[in-house]
């Protein structure tokens, strides 16, 4: 009896001396070998990270001796190293490979998923121009989406004139854009984001890909309000705004905004235009049609939803319906 207990009371030798590896301890599994990071892994690694350090043109010597200072591989997953007292039960994760972490020169390098955000554009993180702090092949990539994906619910702008307006030979233009161009373009955004599959939003579940877009289009609302002069630019924004905020949900935000996008509508007098005599391009006159009819879609739904009278007086509307394709020309499809 003495001595089953003295066997249970001394732990195994192979708790003195840590043969297993950090993570099979971690997770308390067998261990078939005797590290997670081989040697010729970390070897590999290292090789990796000196020719990108001598690419970027850093000192060879300078190199060398900042690798005088690493730990050798066998004492990695020593008890010196390591304490039993800190081998906590931790989480286990399916992507162990993504946790091991290797301290290199002072930077931590991870092995993360070759799909998040992060890895994607760290290493060109200084190379790719940036709008609001979003990458320009992200945005451009939105762009598309929107007049594939929601242009056709939405049927808002005309493709060919905000390619020329928004777009560089093919990319967008990430200039400074004044304050109702940036929240038109942020609603578009909103709208396009949760149909991306850009890497970038990995990371983000899509219903909620185009929240981090609405707070920057709020924002710019906001200053927009101070603007006295109404635009067609300003209605079309508020109505993206309003869309979106219609799409997560009715709410009072979505009923007080389709009432701005109406009172915009009266004060560019949309109502009544094909009263006037169309000297304007016709590609202008067929998005003030749709401004105008999509404002009248927004107050008929909130109407409905909420069960209160519409804003828009039906029997005072002048304007002729909007064409089943805007016509292209010479610009191309919309």
């Amino acid at each position: 009896m003495t001595q089953d207990n003295s066997e249970r009371t001394n732990p195994p030798e192979t708790w003195k001396g840590h043969r297993a590896c950090f993570e099979c301890r971690r997770k308390k599994t067998r261990c078939k070998l005797r590290c997670t990071i081989s040697e010729r892994e970390l070897t590999r690694r290292l090789v990796s990270l000196l020719e990108s350090r001598l690419s970027d043109g850093q000192d060879i010597d300078m190199l060398l001796s900042q690798t005088k200072q690493l730990p050798k591989v066998n004492d990695i997953h020593t008890p010196n190293s390591l304490d039993r007292e800190q081998d906590q039960p931790m989480r286990d994760d399916s992507n162990d490979e993504s946790q091991s972490e290797i301290i290199v020169f002072g930077t931590s390098i991870t092995a993360e998923d070759s799909t998040s955000p992060a890895s994607t554009f760290r290493s060109t993180e200084a190379d790719v121009p940036t709008w609001l702090g979003i990458p320009v092949p992200v945005l451009t990539d939105l762009v598309h989406i929107f007049f594939s994906k929601t242009q056709g619910w939405l049927p808002l702008l005309h493709k060919p004139r905000f390619f020329a307006r928004f777009m560089k030979n093919g990319v967008f233009d990430d200039r400074k854009h004044s304050n109702t161009e940036a929240l038109l373009l942020c609603g578009m955004f909103a709208l396009a984001a949760r149909h991306s599959s850009n890497p970038w939003f990995h990371s983000i579940p899509a219903p909620d890909r185009g929240q981090a877009f609405m707070e920057k289009a709020n924002a710019y609302y906001e200053k927009c309000q101070s603007d006295q002069a109404p635009s067609l630019e300003y209605l079309q924004g508020c109505i993206l705004l309003a869309a979106y905020e219609y799409a997560s949900g009715p709410s009072h935000r979505a009923w007080i905004l389709a009432g701005v996008c109406v009172r915009l509508a009266y004060d560019l007098n949309l109502c009544s235009m094909d009263e006037q005599d169309e000297s304007s391009d016709w590609s202008i006159l067929e998005e003030q049609r749709r401004a105008f009819w999509i404002t009248w879609e927004l107050d008929t739904f909130g109407s409905l939803m909420s069960r209160r009278p519409s804003s828009i007086n039906r029997s005072m509307v002048m304007v002729k319906l909007p064409t089943l394709r805007i016509r292209t020309r010479e610009h191309g499809s919309s």
